[in-house]
């Protein structure tokens, strides 16, 4: 492998690296958000649905314990609705009691299960305001508990941590695939060394940015100055110029003759 190609995959193979591992994390990242905002969803709908279940059982009890109690008797269309609503809810606490801790936590399970093992009254023999009274107590007491089971399960905090801790994973992340990378161009860097003890045996030969030479001068001689030196580079009107330039500085100006052609041993 020629030195130029080596070194065209050493300087870019960091960069790949970062670029790949980039866009692997980024990928995975989106996945898992996108498939733990899925799985939220369907448990904060369950949980939804069974909260709005309880609240529905209840509120049948209170009109019919109220009904029984004060004797006001209420129109069959609101009564139809409140049985209507009062099965469905039922049904629906029935449905997430059989299904159990697929969706909703373990908690919230046996929440439901002793929701419906609870102890009834005799419809028999007690009183149908207690009746009602007692079953709108237990379905109370499960509301409340699992909201808050609930509340627990989904996580319910502020969108700003949330955002703050998948910058620190992400960034975290970035930095390991970083040092990785660094220590791989290193080993690579490592094995292009020759294996003699002696590192500066076969040293690969490189090309000068500067290169000096010499340029002859040029010999003057002023009244004042003396003897000068200029680059031979330079004309004659320049050097001249130069001093004409230069004399008011130092000294009073002259028209005396400048010597050329100076040989100086």
């Amino acid at each position: 492998m020629s030195q130029s190609l080596t070194s065209l995959l050493v300087g870019i193979f960091p960069s790949l690296i970062v670029a790949i591992c980039t866009a692997i994390i980024t990928v995975r990242l989106s996945l898992r958000r996108f498939r733990a905002e899925r799985w939220w969803e369907r448990k904060a709908d369950a949980y939804s649905r069974i909260v709005e279940a309880l609240h529905a059982t209840m509120e049948y009890c209170e009109v019919m314990s109220d009904e029984s109690l004060t004797h006001n008797v209420i129109t069959p269309e609101r009564k139809a609705q409140l049985i209507q609503d009062y099965r469905q809810a039922t049904l629906e606490l029935r449905k997430a009691t059989g299904v159990g801790a697929y969706i909703i936590s373990p908690e919230v399970a046996d929440a439901l299960v002793r929701l419906q093992a609870r102890p009834e009254l005799d419809w028999q023999t007690a009183a149908p305001f207690d009746f009602y009274d007692h079953e709108r107590e237990g379905y109370k007491a499960a509301l409340v508990e699992i909201r808050e089971l609930a509340k627990q399960d989904l996580e319910v905090r502020a969108p700003s941590r949330d955002k703050i801790t998948s910058c620190l994973r992400l960034a975290t992340a970035l930095s390991v695939f970083w040092l990785v990378g660094c220590g791989i161009v290193a080993l690579i860097e490592f094995s292009l060394l020759p294996a003699g003890r002696d590192c500066t045996q076969h040293k690969q030969s490189f090309e000068a940015f500067f290169q000096s030479r010499r340029i002859p001068a040029i010999y003057v001689r002023h009244p004042q100055l003396g003897v000068v030196s200029f680059p031979s580079t330079m004309s004659r009107p320049e050097i001249l110029d130069a001093l004409r330039r230069s004399m008011p500085r130092f000294y009073d100006p002259t028209n005396a003759p400048v010597e050329w052609a100076l040989i100086l041993a």
